[in-house]
């Protein structure tokens, strides 16, 4: 009776630990109505009406609010927490066993827990292999905000350019509506030809279509910026802060080597390839057994017994041989992909840097005939006042001119972007901090 009430109490004491270990079912329900009266609250809180947004402000709200990186974030949050319980050992299993002896009337049970006992260190590798796979997936988070932030900008300079267009365009409408009305009369008295009318009314007709068609792009950047902050549509148009340069910029310095292995892609490939080195040491280590170990208790025949019994597989035919194979060869990959990567990075900042040169140069041009069509046009407006040039010549003027500050317009914004990109490139992670500590001669991660 005495071994029959110990065996209840082993039991009972095991089972309740097993089940207030366990994780528990909680419901969590999605209410759109709410999210969306929350969404729209926290939208107007962020960015109140007649709020100019600056450039860093634009930023912060982006990386916290744009829906993809906080679900990127979300996910990496995920991960992470699930690699903390990487490398734990396995459970020890319980076995209990009974019998009776009908003829004598005699009770005999056994109770054997069994415990795997990793010697060769497996869960220790497992736990690396989580955290550097955690590490990774940080970085890829990293780099993918700033991509992230070099549209973002890219975008803001186009609404930028936008509205310096938009005014300029709006300001030649007024004008070219006065030349038309001026040409009219002078039409009407024969001192100008038909031709000479006709030119004049279909600049007219241009800039009123220019006009309108960048006032539907100006519209749909505006409500892309408002998607790409993550902000409720109702909050209406963005008033964004900061100027464009006034004169072609100076080049934005060519990333260095040094630059380049800072950046998170390359941070990502590299402790991806950390990872499989741990993987395949990890498969290795697999192919050597582990002990286990099961002490026992038991009752037989009235006598009392303790049992120790030790186990392991011999490795002789399996030896991991297959999963130690993906390992090598998931190892050969992910190096493969690391200098495939660094590759494309090196490709693409000369490239930038290439473009860079040549948009620059693009724009010296453009600035430099359009500061000479404003001085001619001056001198025009003078002559004109003097009645020495016919209006016929002066419109013309004015619209090349209007035409050309158009066209710098259009290669400052190639070159902002470029110059955007070329930032980042720099600065490697958008908080700009190094993102893991690196080799810098040799590009790999320290032991």
């Amino acid at each position: 009776m005495e071994a029959g009430n110990v065996k209840k109490s082993i039991f009972v004491l095991l089972t309740a630990l097993a089940i207030g270990s366990c994780v528990a079912y909680r419901p969590q329900a999605v209410n759109l109505r709410r999210d969306t009266e929350q969404w729209l609250a926290i939208s107007k809180e962020v960015l109140p009406t007649g709020c100019v947004l600056k450039q860093q402000r634009m930023r912060l709200i982006g990386l916290f609010f744009n829906p993809q990186l906080m679900e990127a974030r979300l996910g990496w949050l995920n991960k992470r927490k699930a690699a903390r319980y990487a490398g734990l050992w396995e459970d020890p299993s319980l076995e209990l066993g009974g019998e009776r002896d009908i003829t004598e009337r005699l009770y005999n049970f056994s109770l054997s827990p069994t415990l795997s006992l990793p010697v060769t260190g497996v869960p220790r590798l497992a736990k690396r292999v989580a955290e550097l796979y955690s590490i990774k997936d940080l970085q890829e988070l990293s780099a993918m905000e700033q991509d992230y932030l070099v549209r973002l900008d890219t975008l803001a300079n186009l609404i930028r350019t936008a509205h310096a267009k938009l005014a300029i365009m709006r300001q030649r409408e007024k004008m070219v509506a006065t030349e038309l009305e001026s040409l009219k009369r002078l039409q009407e008295m024969g001192e100008i030809s038909p031709a000479d009318l006709y030119e004049a009314e279909q600049r007219s007709i241009s800039v009123v279509k220019e006009r309108q068609e960048e006032e539907t792009n100006h519209q749909q950047r505006h409500l892309e910026l408002i998607s790409m902050l993550g902000l409720h549509p109702a909050v209406g148009e963005i008033e964004i802060g900061g100027e464009l340069p006034a004169t072609p910029p100076e080049p934005m310095p060519t990333p260095s080597e040094d630059e380049l292995l800072r950046h998170p892609r390359i941070c990502a490939a590299l402790v991806a390839h950390k990872a499989t080195e741990e993987e395949l040491r990890m498969e290795i280590r697999k192919q050597y057994p582990s002990l286990e170990i099961s002490p026992g208790y038991a009752r037989e025949d009235g006598d009392k017994k303790l049992i120790l019994s030790v186990g392991f597989t011999l490795p002789l035919w399996n030896r991991n041989r297959e999963a130690i194979a993906r390992a090598a060869g998931g190892r050969q990959l992910a190096a493969v992909s690391t200098v495939r990567q660094w590759h494309e990075l090196l490709q693409e900042a000369h490239a930038l840097t290439a473009r860079q040169k040549l948009l620059t140069e693009h724009c010296r041009a453009v600035y430099a005939r359009l500061l000479s069509l404003q001085q001619s046009a001056e001198n025009q407006e003078k002559l004109y006042t003097l009645g020495e040039v016919a209006l016929t010549v002066l419109a013309a003027t004015r619209h090349e001119t209007y035409m050309s500050k158009l066209a710098y317009l259009d290669c400052l914004a190639q070159l902002l972007e470029v110059r955007t990109a070329l930032f980042f490139l720099r600065i490697g992670s958008p908080w700009g901090q190094s993102c893991v500590p690196l080799n810098h001669e040799s590009g790999n991660l320290p032991p």
